[in-house]
């Protein structure tokens, strides 16, 4: 299932992804929350003889995901958890954002190794993006993990991606038709608005059945002495409709979400991609 798209520019790192889930064979439905937005919770250790835990930092964090839809869920479920408490030990933690994606990576093998054992086959599988303000560089680092090609007995790998600037990096199904697409139209020139124009073509397009629904965007920026992960919501205006505000495959602009006056308001930030870029 899917496509995920992430670059760099200008120091910061961009993700961008559709909203289609696979369910068997050809049945497919654009509910999916591909790009997630998370705070790692780092607390200092805990004096002996107390439970008060305090607060050191908090790193924020985005992540982008391809592959097995429910594999994709249930390590997207289990990080969310489990990023809310973690505890460095001093000297001796890899206090970085290789550290912390370290340990995210071991949870992405365990669950991915049970998936496998469970499906029978690597047809379970996911690839993960994930990228984070590192707290000892004092930039924005990425990571990629996945299946190790035809390994036999499975393995995967961890690798840093985009350490240069204008660098891409492209997953899931409509991989191929993405670099095909940049390539090709785009003549390789790396903007916003050229990644946003790719995304929307392998969506469009009725040869790549994995890949629709509405996009999916999310960026990092500098909020006074702190970088923060947002991820925005997708408007989009058809020439016959009202607009739309996606959150994932939801449009939360419909008469649904706005007919009764004591309802809430579901309350966003939202992006056109195609008129926010130049």
């Amino acid at each position: 299932m899917t496509v995920c798209i992430a670059w760099k520019l200008n120091g910061n790192v961009f993700l961008a992804s559709d909203s289609r889930l696979g369910f068997g064979h050809q049945n497919y439905a654009d509910i999916g929350v591909k790009i997630l937005q998370l705070d790692v919770n780092i607390f200092d250790p805990t004096p002996e003889g107390s439970n008060e835990k305090k607060l050191k930092e908090m790193v924020p964090l985005g992540m982008c995901f391809a592959g097995s839809t429910v594999n994709s869920l249930c390590i997207k479920e289990t990080i969310s958890e489990v990023v809310k408490s973690f505890q460095h030990a001093g000297r001796f933690t890899d206090y970085s954002m290789h550290g912390i994606a370290k340990t995210i990576f071991k949870i992405y093998e365990d669950i991915s190794l049970k998936m496998v054992t469970t499906v029978g086959n690597d047809s379970a599988l996911s690839e993960i993006i994930i990228a984070g303000y590192c707290p000892k560089e004092k930039n924005i680092r990425s990571f990629k993990f996945e299946q190790v090609k035809n390994s036999s007995p499975i393995a995967f790998n961890f690798n840093e991606i985009l350490k240069g600037e204008k660098e891409i990096e492209i997953i899931g199904s409509g991989k191929q038709a993405a670099i095909k697409e940049f390539n090709n139209k785009h003549c390789s020139v790396l903007t916003n608005n050229n990644v946003m124009k790719t995304i929307k073509y392998v969506i469009d397009s009725e040869d790549i059945e994995s890949v629709g629904g509405a996009i999916q965007y999310g960026e990092f920026y500098k909020d006074k002495d702190s970088i923060k992960f947002v991820k925005k919501g997708f408007a989009f205006m058809s020439d016959n409709s009202d607009i739309q505000y996606f959150i994932g495959g939801v449009d939360v602009n419909s008469n649904r979400y706005q007919e009764s006056m004591d309802d809430f308001i579901i309350s966003h930030e939202y992006i056109d991609p195609f008129n926010s870029f130049s």
